[in-house]
């Protein structure tokens, strides 16, 4: 196993980078700095009875819970092409590399 190294996980929702390798990444942060980017809200998600707003509170508040638990540190980019239809424009580049 690598040791001492940055990884990056690149989540574009924010429960599939758990989903898809939350083991991995349990096993890369005990010798590594283990950094998600979420690259959406996730607020198209079905949770009965809320609104957008806590529809991100409550996907943003499971992610890092999950972060804690998997010994990785989220960064919650919440870019703006979830909102056009998937078209990724120049500022969606910008703000990732911010």
């Amino acid at each position: 196993m690598p040791s001492g190294r940055r990884v990056l996980v690149v989540s574009p929702h924010p429960d599939d980078a758990p989903i898809s390798v939350g083991g991995a990444m349990a096993m890369l942060s005990g010798a590594n700095r283990v950094v998600t980017a979420i690259m959406t809200t996730g607020h198209r998600s079905f949770i009965y009875g809320t609104q957008r707003s806590e529809r991100i509170a409550i996907r943003e508040k499971e992610v890092v819970k999950e972060s804690r638990i998997l010994g990785a540190e989220p960064r919650f980019l919440r870019l703006p092409f979830y909102e056009a239809n998937y078209d990724v424009t120049e500022q969606d580049l910008a703000d990732a590399l911010a």
